[in-house]
């Protein structure tokens, strides 16, 4: 949905809006990879803060996606905090905690588990976005506009509980 978005609330051709979502995607790689160094040496192996700090990310990069300046650095700004905000706290909760958390013997099926509901969870949020962006469409003619302003809030939604959702088990202890 984000192509749509770049192109019609923002104006932004077809290649400059797949351009501003590679950028997101290649600032993903930095987040999985920052996230596991950062929760290990900065926060001692502990994920619960650096799933905030990463949500934190994730959210402020939306907020400048959806909210900022309509200008090229803000929104590779957006999109960089987004990519790696997202990125980390999936490499966090559909691999990290799993094994971190699951005793050794069942490690994989809990990192299983996760990614089952990882992708149910991706399934219904594409199809509840569709509804949204659809419901939120006029056409005038032969013009379409669209209204993303539910399909927003849907998305920073869904981004606030899954940070409130992953912060929650700052009380966790790792397996040893």
């Amino acid at each position: 949905w984000g192509v749509l978005y770049l192109q019609e609330a923002r104006g932004f051709s077809l290649p400059a809006a797949g351009t501003l979502l590679m950028i997101s995607t290649l600032a993903g790689i930095v987040g999985a990879i920052s996230f596991g160094m950062i929760s290990d040496k900065v926060f001692n192996g502990r994920r619960p803060p650096a799933n905030l700090l990463f949500g934190v990310l994730e959210l402020i990069g939306l907020l400048l996606i959806f909210y900022g300046p309509n200008n090229m650095p803000v929104l590779v700004t957006g999109m960089l905090l987004f990519g790696m905000g997202m990125t980390g706290m999936v490499t966090s909760l559909g691999g990290l905690f799993a094994v971190d958390i699951a005793p050794k013997r069942v490690a994989g099926a809990a990192m299983g588990v996760i990614g089952i509901f990882s992708y149910i969870g991706a399934g219904i949020q594409e199809q509840v976005s569709g509804l949204l962006i659809e419901k939120g469409m006029t056409l005038a003619g032969d013009v379409r506009t669209y209204d993303f302003g539910p399909v927003i809030w849907f998305w920073i939604g869904c981004s606030v509980l899954a940070t409130l959702l992953a912060t929650s088990l700052w009380r966790t202890r790792l397996r040893d």
